[in-house]
């Protein structure tokens, strides 16, 4: 990249590779979430009609969630990035 090459000139001089990599990332999102929705739904469903699964995955969530939030590096940079 030449330094009097801009971002908006770099981006126009580029266009259709970028658009055929967001054409590629957004169809392999959509692969992606059919094939979760496709296992999970089900799945979850099966889970919610047998109570001792239920507590199980409940529990089991609820640890993941816990620590997502606890050790993520995003939330400790935006936590420690409020004033407050």
């Amino acid at each position: 990249m030449s330094p009097e090459m801009t971002t908006w000139s770099f981006f126009a001089d580029h266009r259709a590779e970028i658009l055929s990599a967001t054409f590629d990332h957004l169809t392999l999102v959509v692969i992606a979430m059919l094939i979760a929705i496709l296992i999970g739904v089900p799945l979850g469903m099966f889970i919610v009609q047998r109570p001792a699964l239920r507590t199980i995955s409940l529990g089991i969530a609820s640890i993941f969630q816990t620590s997502s939030t606890r050790f993520s590096p995003s939330f400790e940079t935006l936590t420690s990035a409020s004033p407050a």
